[in-house]
């Protein structure tokens, strides 16, 4: 940690001293930052990045303090984030997720009897999707696609779902946050060994994929807490095309946001466009 990002934590009220390298993340420093100041804090910290190389991460709320009976379980071993890096290979979203493209044009093919192509790529497989309606509450297949808007459909300032409660939709007293030795943002989910469960790209995807849309999109991790994801996109698609691109590729990195969420690709779409957030959930 240096001066700068220091003071930044003591303006948004936070201890630097209670920031502590845990033994099994190296290179990263986490501490409690309170809810209402959690949000400022990060993006100071984003905006200082260049000077520092510490890249703030939210992690959500804070594990609640548990009473045990027995000793507690050991951490395992550090994370292996140069491995991690060293494996990953960079390319063309298409190219990173083709192996995830294919186990979905196999299962809507086998599974729900669907027409999905050898050739057909993710914005194609999308398209057949929702025109089939599987997705739907109702089964049914649709008749018209549904209507591109005339304007966004969010306007509203950035907020990071994972800073506030489901059961209340009030933000959390205290965040954790994590402060990231790191040359380039998208690798984050290295420097965590974030992936790999729950239908959840390996971490080695992950950074792939958000290098690719860092290029495009300048988009960011912000929080990493559990199964969720979220970014703040400098440069959100623009139009319809762009957008539906876009929406077909996060579905087959991120499924549960369509398929238990917006219930289209294309509905996906029009959450996106001109959306500077996204949000990633593994169930």
């Amino acid at each position: 940690m240096n001066e700068q990002v220091e003071a930044i934590l003591r303006e948004f009220n936070a201890n630097p001293s209670d920031f502590l390298i845990s033994p099994s993340l190296s290179d990263v420093w986490t501490g409690p930052v309170p809810g209402a100041h959690a949000l400022g804090a990060w993006f100071a910290l984003r905006d200082a990045f260049e000077h520092t190389s510490l890249w703030p991460i939210i992690r959500g709320e804070p594990p609640k303090p548990v009473i045990r009976r027995r000793a507690p379980r050991k951490e395992g071993p550090p994370v292996d984030f140069a491995a991690i890096l060293a494996a990953t290979h960079y390319g063309p979203v298409s190219e990173t997720l083709s192996t995830r493209l294919r186990e979905q044009r196999t299962f809507y093919a086998e599974r729900l009897g669907l027409s999905t192509p050898a050739d057909i790529d993710a914005r194609g497989l999308a398209q057949v999707v929702d025109a089939s309606g599987v997705l739907e509450f109702t089964g049914t297949p649709k008749r018209e696609r549904e209507p591109w808007p005339a304007e966004p459909t969010s306007t509203a300032p950035i907020e990071f779902l994972s800073t506030r409660s489901q059961r209340t939709q009030t933000t959390f007293p205290t965040l954790e946050l994590s402060l990231v030795a790191l040359k380039n943002p998208y690798e984050t989910p290295a420097y965590f060994g974030f992936g790999g469960g729950n239908d959840c790209p390996v971490p080695e995807i992950q950074v792939a994929v958000l290098r690719d849309w860092f290029e495009r999109f300048g988009a960011v991790p912000a929080v990493i807490a559990g199964a969720v994801m979220e970014c703040v996109v400098a440069r959100p698609p623009t139009n319809e095309k762009e957008s539906l691109e876009l929406a077909a590729e996060q579905w087959i990195f991120c499924a549960d946001i369509v398929n238990q969420g917006t219930m289209s690709v294309r509905r996906l779409a029009i959450e996106l466009w001109q959306r500077p957030q996204w949000f990633f959930w593994w169930d």
